[in-house]
């Protein structure tokens, strides 16, 4: 029969330390940064909600001619989208689609479908293009007694709470942090395991006859007890 070789004592302490600590501090970094996201995203919504508000009666006021006064004021900052939708679900205005003729029917997107009954709606989708998390915020609006939903919408990591250069930062001082806690890990099973060395020592030299040596074992308590004794 073959026999395995077993682990180094020190090997085995790192190993299990290593991994329940990995394990517990990637669980925590998993939570912050979802804690950030989500953050980030009441802090969208309250912008496009802010914004909605403000520019709701200058559409109204430019109904006549909506789709270039949304890409006009769109135009001051890329990152914002504005969108008119009808009642039927078809796109009246929107400041990105140089033609809006051939954009598909938004009627069933869930932020037009609240909107268009009434209600504000919000969703957070993946952008097709850029693949960023894009947070849609739509209101009703009623233009000459006809209804429609006016939807704004941003990527989320434009929120300074979830910008790129915070989760890089997060992310470095995670690892930073981790690197840390593995050293202080290898450091923390060396010792436990010099002093089990030296207990293992100790009971080599009583063996022997030598009953003069004394262990240097001063912690654990554990050992410090079993090497007094």
């Amino acid at each position: 029969m073959i026999q395995r070789k077993s682990l180094p004592t020190w090997v085995f302490l790192f190993l299990v330390n290593g991994l329940v600590l990995c394990a517990g501090f990637f669980l925590l970094l998993v939570q912050n940064l979802n804690a950030l996201r989500n953050t980030a995203q009441d802090q969208t919504e309250q912008n496009l909600q802010t914004f909605a508000e403000a520019i709701s009666p200058l559409v109204v006021q430019h109904a006549d001619d909506v789709d270039s006064f949304v890409k006009d004021i769109a135009s001051r900052n890329p990152d914002f989208r504005i969108t008119l939708i009808n009642s039927d679900g078809v796109v009246v205005g929107d400041s990105d689609a140089a033609d809006i003729t051939k954009l598909e029917n938004h009627r069933t997107r869930e932020e037009v479908k609240a909107a268009l009954g009434g209600a504000e709606g919000k969703a957070v989708r993946k952008s097709t293009v850029s693949k960023n998390d894009v947070m849609y915020y739509a209101v009703p609006l009623k233009i000459a007694d006809a209804d429609y939903a006016l939807r704004l919408s941003m990527p989320v990591y434009t929120s300074v709470f979830f910008s790129s250069n915070v989760r890089r930062s997060m992310e470095a001082t995670g690892v930073f942090v981790l690197i840390a806690i593995l050293i202080v890990s290898f450091l923390v099973s060396a010792y436990i395991v010099r002093q089990i060395g030296d207990l293992r020592k100790a009971a080599g030299k009583y063996r022997a006859g030598s009953l003069e040596y004394e262990p240097a074992v001063r912690s654990p308590r554990e050992l410090q007890e079993l090497g007094e004794a």
